[in-house]
């Protein structure tokens, strides 16, 4: 059965590799520490994503992935590039969105100072699927959580079949599919560079570009066929790498 799993897994963790990923080509003068700061991760994550033996021999044009600053490559999604002179009105009047949208989108409050380069998210794909809540909290379920070993870490949330699983951070949805065992998985990036994962949905209520809040219902709650039982699989990745599910953003 393990074996079966495997390649779902791996599969699913590309995907939150690159999710988590940004090129940047290496030029004249750059080093790792420029690099770090630059994009605001560590020098060591540099090293492991890109698995650097010598960081003090990177030859000029060689392609870096930047852990913890991909934009997912979704088409509903705009970028807008700050520049000089610029003023959150301005740039949500520009673009047509509300201003509170343009705050909500960027994670900012109307007290951040903006700085020339900064990337704004000024597009997503609303639907109405944000406005459905459901119970706030720290978790996507209220019934008994089990911590979950192997590879995908994560917890396990036993409820019933058709129960609602709720999303506990805002965050763009950037993967809905089915992985063997998990039921229908619901990926979200969060701010702070956080992916959160939903599995074992037996429907969904989102869709890929959907931006959710806290409480939004993500899905209904299926039964998982590895171990008969209706389970939310619940896992949070940080820069590639997974961290406790009860430190996932929430808001």
């Amino acid at each position: 059965m393990r074996k079966k799993k495997a390649p779902c897994l791996l599969l699913l963790f590309f995907v939150i590799h690159s999710l988590c990923s940004e090129s940047y080509v290496f030029q004249k003068g750059d080093t790792l520490y420029s690099l770090a700061r630059k994009y605001g991760v560590s020098v060591q994550s540099i090293i492991s994503a890109n698995n650097i033996k010598d960081p003090t021999k990177i030859k000029i044009g060689t392609k870096i992935l930047i852990p913890g600053t991909g934009e997912g490559g979704n088409p509903g999604k705009k970028i807008y590039i700050v520049k000089k002179g610029d003023t959150f009105y301005r740039i949500s009047r520009n673009n047509n969105i509300k201003l509170s949208d343009l705050l909500r989108m960027n994670n900012l409050s109307k007290n951040y100072i903006l700085k020339v380069g900064d990337k704004l998210i000024v597009t997503y794909n609303f639907s109405e699927t944000n406005t459905k809540r459901g119970s706030r909290g720290k978790w996507p379920h209220p019934g008994k959580r089990l911590s979950m070993p192997g590879k995908l870490k994560g917890i396990k949330i036993f409820g019933k079949v058709g129960d609602p699983v709720f999303s506990v951070s805002s965050g763009e949805v950037v993967l809905v599919q089915p992985y063997r065992g998990y039921g229908k998985m619901v990926m979200v990036r969060a701010r702070g560079n956080y992916i959160l994962i939903y599995g074992g949905n037996e429907r969904t209520s989102v869709k890929v570009g959907d931006w959710i809040k806290p409480g939004t219902e993500i899905g209904k709650l299926g039964m998982n066929t590895l171990i008969g039982k209706p389970v939310v699989i619940f896992s949070v990745y940080k820069n590639n790498m997974p961290v406790d599910p009860s430190l996932a953003p929430g808001n």
